[in-house]
């Protein structure tokens, strides 16, 4: 995936996704909301979370919110759940850089490695919804290179509506 400033500046010069199912999580006392493609498969997660999946199922994203207390430990975290989905991350391949997406403040972590044997890149956004807020967003991303290019337009709408609950 392009790097977060290139996503952020290029975030600007695209409208947000016009026919989409906004999404407010978790569901009893929001934290943020988003707009996700109607075209693309959502599952709710246990937690409050949700996962969405794209239509020719190359790409998958989740937008889940932890009490992790740290980023650090929300990364940690992160990345055992990815090994749980059968994700093998190369970790001499972790890249890490402080984020803002839509005003919140975080950290993006992206990684190499494989899922059912093909190569992907995993890339996951930990964000503070508001200053002082006791939960952070969680937003991981996975597929391949060409799956990413081909979900552009629908990932930069995802990450333009991205916003904390109001």
């Amino acid at each position: 995936m392009k790097s977060a400033i290139a996503v952020t500046l290029a975030l600007a010069l695209f409208p947000a996704v016009a026919s989409a199912k906004i999404i407010k999580f978790p569901e009893e006392a929001p934290v943020a909301q988003v707009d996700i493609p109607d075209s693309w498969k959502i599952t709710d997660l246990e937690n409050g979370g949700f996962e969405a999946i794209s239509p020719d199922e190359t790409l998958y994203i989740s937008i889940d919110v932890s009490g992790a207390g740290s980023i650090d430990k929300a990364i940690d975290e992160a990345a055992d759940y990815l090994g749980k989905t059968g994700a093998k991350i190369d970790p001499a391949s972790m890249k890490k850089e402080d984020a803002t997406l839509n005003g919140m403040q975080g950290t993006t972590v992206k990684w190499e490695g494989t899922w059912d044997g093909d190569p992907v890149d995993m890339d996951l956004s930990v964000l503070l919804p508001k200053p002082g807020a006791d939960k952070l967003l969680l937003i991981t991303t996975w597929g391949t290179k060409e799956a990413e290019e081909r979900h552009m337009e629908d990932l930069l709408g995802i990450a333009t509506s991205l916003a904390a609950a109001q």
